[in-house]
């Protein structure tokens, strides 16, 4: 099945859609099979005629994206049984994933308390439960513009 349409399938969509799930404030992060959403960031399409904004957008999401697999990539090391989530009922599945992070993030903070004080931790390594149809909306596409403009000052 295409990620596109597992997304548009499960509670974490509807939610969001019914704008219970996040603010215009907040949104989630994916590439380019997923749709544009006020919730749901995408990259542009590039079809040659991307403006400087544009492409400095699409790089800046992708290196975020790329930081969160490299998350994603230390919790399955850490927790060798998220490798095998997917042989496991969707409620399961998403309870194994929840417990993963919070295990791992209460394993980050245990390691920064055996830091000197007086050390700065990094609070970056903690994973946090946070997943290409039309071009999305008006309000996501200005969201998004926003966005990109910012990365430019």
């Amino acid at each position: 099945m295409h990620d596109a349409r597992v997304l548009t399938n499960c509670s974490v969509f509807q939610l969001a859609e019914s704008h219970q799930l996040f603010d215009v404030r907040h949104h989630i992060l994916g590439d380019s099979a997923y749709p544009l959403k006020i919730w749901l960031l995408v990259p542009y399409r590039d079809t040659g005629k991307l403006t400087h904004t544009e492409r400095r957008y699409n790089k800046r999401l992708s290196q975020t994206r790329i930081t969160i697999e490299h998350a994603f990539g230390l919790l399955k090391n850490r927790f060798r049984r998220l490798l095998y989530t997917l042989c496991a009922e969707p409620q399961y599945a998403t309870n194994i994933v929840y417990a993963a992070c919070v295990l791992h993030n209460v394993c980050q903070q245990d390691m920064s308390s055996d830091d000197d004080d007086d050390e700065e931790t990094d609070n970056d390594a903690n994973v946090g439960i946070a997943p290409n149809g039309s071009d999305g909306d008006e309000p996501a596409k200005m969201k998004r513009q926003r966005i990109a403009e910012l990365f430019m000052l």
